[in-house]
């Protein structure tokens, strides 16, 4: 079995506005910014890395949201993600994606975190893999949430 580990951010910036990637291909969803850890790069490392190329930003991590596991039979490999609540450090910039990104047309959309959620429940992934992936980030979008509100309240 292969193993494949990743890192993820909800970013969030002044207005609480969070970005997120509408994914184009045969239908529409939506995930988070994030990739996987490369070989010799650190947790910190290939999160700096996959925020940059995919959100065109830097940021400042809040706190640890949570991980996420599940496995692709079909290739024999377990994903683990680590998910990142982040506050966005300087301007917005452009992502870089690369030939994969954009060959599924990714976009980057900055919504209120509440539209963002929205959004990503009112889409509807036709494979399994872009259900799980859309469902694992939703999921980490409620948990950034519900802290963004604590954080309010304190």
């Amino acid at each position: 079995m292969d193993n494949k580990f990743a890192v993820r951010a909800v970013i969030i910036d002044d207005m609480n506005n969070t970005a997120i990637l509408n994914v184009k291909g045969a239908n529409s969803y939506f995930k988070i910014p994030g990739g996987g850890i490369e070989k010799g790069e650190t947790i910190d490392q290939a999160l700096e890395r996959e925020v940059a190329e995919e959100a065109g930003c830097k940021i400042r991590v809040l706190k640890k949201l949570g991980e996420h596991q599940f496995y692709v039979k079909e290739k024999d490999r377990n994903y683990h993600s680590i998910c990142f609540l982040a506050e966005l450090d300087g301007d917005k910039g452009e992502p870089q994606f690369d030939d994969w990104e954009k060959s599924r047309e990714f976009k980057l959309e900055w919504l209120n975190i509440e539209d963002a959620i929205k959004k990503f429940e009112s889409s509807h992934p036709e494979n399994e893999y872009e259900k799980i992936i859309q469902n694992r980030d939703l999921n980490f979008l409620r948990e950034a949430n519900k802290q963004i509100k604590l954080r309010e309240k304190s």
